[in-house]
């Protein structure tokens, strides 16, 4: 028997969808589902809305926003990235499947808008796919659907996406995520002061080392202080040099101490009067320049200890200025190397206390050159100790002023070699005391007669 040929489907905007089979519904063109309407929209079952094609979902991208999740849920993976985004409901983004969103392309992925994007959970946001990544607005996400990111996906953002992270998006990074952010994502920051503290240990040192110098500096306190020794250790000089004084004041001393040698030539005028000189060790304190040595303000001089003095060179002392000299404690002075006291400008010796010149070793004492010797007060003179007079270089006698030799100590005098005596000159032996030159012996008072003619 022949079969009956089954007549051509006539759909129109009258059609009971519901009459339809799956295999019939596939049958549908493009053309006619021009007619689809609202109601029949809401009719269609997720049997039929399977058999719909990328070709054929366009036709209804209209009633889309009236189908159902469980009924779009139906559509095939091939057919998805045919869909308009902006036809579908906050609602509607939610219900898609894992698979669904994972077919997304990067025109849709950057046409999801702010309600959309805020019903994602977390399978979803790890749905999107990496390629479409780029396309998705971070600056639009939730907190909540922010965290939700995966490390991977982190990663990947790129600069102009990180560039408009926000405070909502900053304060929504996990320590996972926070450890993810590469040196190429450090520059595209706006600011990082959104971090919070929690998170801050996370971030990789060379991460830390490559965020920009201006940016470091608008890091908060706290984050600053939830700074890892590991990460302390990576800042850079650029960084250091942008830190204000409050901030320097506020590094603790482990932090301090893990400072890398080369960032130690950050700190300016303005930020290293709050560097606590105790908590460099001795090979940060060596790094400092001597021109950031002449910065120092006379408390940071004050707590140089009697450890770390010798590690002054000549070059560090060459600068310091009178109230510097005067701030150390005798017990640095005295430890310093006798290179750093004979490298004392004129200025420097100038503020030399009594109890500074009393603490002078033997060894310092004969490295004053001829040029500070010359400016030594009567004061400073007298408080030069017997051992030490017998340890100055003839020249350097021989520059004192004449004024000043009569406040020499007396006891001194009988234990003066002949080079020393016979560097007095006629003007300085003229002002000798009474006292003085009856310590002389007979060689002694020999040698003084040429000085004295």
């Amino acid at each position: 028997m022949a079969t009956t040929p089954v007549p051509a489907l006539k759909f129109s905007s009258a059609t009971d969808v519901t009459t339809l089979s799956p295999a019939d519904f596939a049958k549908l063109t493009v053309a006619d589902l021009a007619y689809f309407n609202k109601a029949q929209s809401q009719a269609v079952s997720a049997d039929q809305f399977a058999t719909l094609t990328d070709k054929t979902v366009v036709a209804i991208k209209d009633q889309l926003k009236n189908i159902d999740s469980a009924v779009l849920s139906a559509l095939p993976i091939k057919a998805i990235p045919a869909v308009p985004m902006i036809s579908l409901t906050a609602t509607q983004v939610a219900g898609l499947t894992v698979d669904q969103f994972a077919a997304l392309t990067s025109v849709q992925v950057g046409a999801l808008s702010k309600n959309q994007l805020a019903v994602l959970d977390a399978d979803h946001t790890a749905a999107i796919p990496n390629a479409a990544l780029p396309a998705l607005h971070v600056k639009d996400l939730s907190a909540t659907v922010f965290a939700q990111l995966t490390a991977d996906q982190i990663a990947k953002l790129t600069p102009a996406q990180v560039s408009t992270l926000g405070a909502v998006q900053l304060g929504a990074f996990t320590a996972e995520q926070a450890n993810a952010l590469t040196t190429t994502q450090a520059n595209a920051f706006k600011s990082l002061s959104g971090l919070t503290v929690d998170v801050i240990p996370s971030l990789d040192v060379k991460f830390v080392a490559a965020i920009p110098a201006v940016t470091f500096s608008a890091f908060t306190t706290g984050q600053l202080q939830a700074l890892t020794t590991d990460q302390m250790g990576s800042i850079t000089s650029a960084q250091v040099n942008k830190l204000t004084a409050a901030k320097v004041a506020s590094l603790e001393a482990d932090d301090v101490a893990a400072i890398n040698l080369d960032a130690i030539a950050g700190f300016n005028k303005s930020n290293i009067a709050s560097l606590s000189i105790a908590n460099l060790s001795n090979d940060e304190f060596l790094a400092l320049k001597p021109a950031q040595i002449a910065m120092l303000p006379t408390a940071s001089i004050a707590a140089i200890t009697s450890d770390t003095a010798p590690l002054l060179t000549a070059a560090d002392t060459a600068l310091l200025t009178a109230s510097q000299v005067a701030a150390f404690t005798t017990s640095a002075l005295a430890a310093m190397e006798p290179s750093a006291i004979g490298a004392l400008s004129v200025k420097g010796i100038s503020g030399l206390t009594t109890a500074e010149v009393a603490a002078l070793t033997s060894e310092q004492t004969a490295a004053f050159t001829s040029v500070q010797t010359k400016v030594l007060t009567a004061t400073q003179v007298a408080a030069i100790e017997s051992a030490d007079i017998l340890a100055l270089q003839p020249l350097a006698v021989k520059a004192l002023p004449s004024a000043t030799v009569s406040s020499l100590v007396s006891t001194a005098f009988a234990s003066m070699d002949a080079t020393q005596i016979a560097a007095f000159t006629t003007a300085q032996a003229s002002k000798l005391s009474a006292d003085q030159l009856s310590m002389f012996g007979a060689d002694q008072a020999a040698a003084l007669l040429p000085a004295q003619g």
